[in-house]
């Protein structure tokens, strides 16, 4: 079994980002459904709808998620914490504001402090940028699962479309 499999099995969080919104949203439903505890049934998933267009609503949001994250739920047991089509961890006008930055700074912070036990978090991202300070801790934390769409504007790229849409049409 390749590590990268075996991490996502163990693993407590999951990041699923890239700039291939379909295959992102597609495999981060999919393994929502693995994650989340059968038992708890409803109660065992909180969704953190990730959109916002302004640093106020950035604040809320990541507000939302780390009282999602840390408060224990009211019957207990195990959780799933996703962040839904979040595009914070892009390089985006919204993610580059101080007050967001330094927000994304002290969840990466709590992250690295470890989540109560039988807390799950996912997160799928629209768009990563590989230098924020959130990124390079789920790095070292999570399992990743990067999706990058093909650049058709290329040969090797409309090579690599050509085979995604074979496979998908198969």
């Amino acid at each position: 079994m390749p590590a990268a499999a075996a991490k996502t099995k163990t693993a407590v969080i999951h990041l699923l980002a890239g700039n291939d919104e379909f295959s992102i949203k597609e495999a981060a439903a999919k393994l929502a459904d693995t994650l989340a505890p059968k038992a708890a049934g409803a109660f065992g998933i909180e969704i953190i709808d990730g959109d916002c267009t302004n640093q106020d609503e950035a604040r809320r949001v990541l507000g939302r998620l780390t009282e999602a994250l840390f408060t224990v739920g009211l019957f207990g047991g195990d959780k799933l914490v996703w962040w839904k089509n979040t595009e914070l961890l892009a390089d985006n006008r919204t993610a580059s504001a101080e007050a967001v930055k330094d927000a994304l700074a002290e969840l990466a912070a709590r992250l690295k402090a470890g989540l109560p036990e039988g807390v799950r978090l996912l997160i799928s991202a629209i768009g990563i940028d590989k230098r924020r300070t959130l990124f390079k801790t789920l790095e070292k934390l999570a399992a990743v699962q990067l999706f990058e769409a093909p650049d058709a504007s290329k040969e090797a790229g409309q090579e690599e479309l050509a085979a995604f849409l074979e496979q998908r049409l198969a």
